[in-house]
């Protein structure tokens, strides 16, 4: 398996625009879920596509920034408190509930899971 990596803006807009770069790699049968877009073959992407893209715009990302620098700086210190302990834990309880607390941050600011 052939993995390249971009680090050139112009470059990544241009691999990104592409309709030849629409198949998801391998590594996303990781993230697969039934329902779920983000590891969707192409085929189905397609299909949304376009119903999707307006919600994604520059204007509509910026308005999350802040959001997403509040909660993921609390996962970050969630995280911390595990460095150098011995044994395992799992991260996914924390990357779940720091993602709902982005959705729900948007959706009722007031809000902390």
């Amino acid at each position: 398996m052939l993995f390249v990596f971009i680090d050139n803006a112009t470059d990544l807009q241009t691999v990104l625009n592409s309709p030849n770069c629409l198949e998801k790699a391998d590594v996303y049968r990781f993230f697969q879920c039934e329902l779920g877009l983000f590891s969707a073959p192409a085929s189905v992407w397609k299909v949304h596509r376009k119903h999707l893209s307006p919600c994604f715009n520059a204007k509509i990302l910026a308005s999350f920034v802040s959001i997403f620098n509040d909660k993921s700086s609390v996962l970050v210190n969630q995280l911390a408190a595990h460095v150098g302990q011995r044994g395992l834990f799992n991260v996914n309880e924390y990357i779940a509930k720091c993602t709902l607390d982005m959705v729900c941050g948007k959706c009722r600011p007031c809000c902390a899971l």
